[in-house]
Parts: structure tokens; C-alpha cells; sequence
């Protein structure tokens, strides 16, 4: 989820669709206790984990979702799996990329 949509989520929409206005009041209760990275939650995340580590595999967006727990945080990041090591693709397809 982007931090646009989590904004857009979040401010006040009018409607006289009462299924509509549950959906939305059911997914804000959803992003309610989301949060995004600042910048320097997402530096040092970069520089521990990804690129300033030396590992070219993982990345980690600008606005990256975040989860605190009792002894740290959850950043959301993105894992690179190459076709060759992904089970959902079958090897002749593989070849085709």
C-alpha cells in the first residue's frame, strides 16, 4: 500500500452508499495502525540490509510500510527471486525472458 493511498483512505469521504461507507470505514480500520519509514528508517534499513551492504537482491521503496514490535520495527522491502529460482515459473518460460 502507498503512502498516497493510505492518505487518500484517510480523509474524509461523502457518500449515501451505505455498503460503500462500510468498505471504507472496514478498510481504514485496516490501515489505521499503519505507518510509513521516515528517511532515516529507510537509510539505515538500505545501508544494514540492502544496497549499502553490499546486496544488490533486496530494495527498499522511499515509502516503505512500517510495523513496530517490542524490540524493533518491520520494513517492508522487496526480495529479488531470478526466474531460474522461482517455482512458479516453468523452465522452458524461463528461457523466454
Amino acid at each position: 500500500m502507498t503512502k498516497e493511498l493510505h492518505e487518500l483512505l484517510s480523509s474524509d469521504i461523502y457518500t449515501d452508499d451505505i455498503e460503500y461507507a462500510e468498505r471504507v470505514a472496514r478498510i481504514r480500520e485496516i490501515i489505521a495502525h499503519t505507518t510509513f519509514a521516515s528517511p532515516a528508517l529507510v537509510e539505515a534499513t538500505r545501508k544494514r540490509y540492502a544496497k549499502g551492504a553490499g546486496v544488490d537482491d533486496i530494495e527498499v521503496d522511499e515509502d516503505a510500510p512500517t510495523s513496530r514490535a517490542d524490540e524493533g520495527t518491520f520494513v517492508q522491502g522487496w526480495l529479488w527471486v531470478p526466474n531460474s529460482e522461482n517455482p512458479e515459473i516453468p523452465e522452458e518460460e524461463d528461457s523466454a525472458f
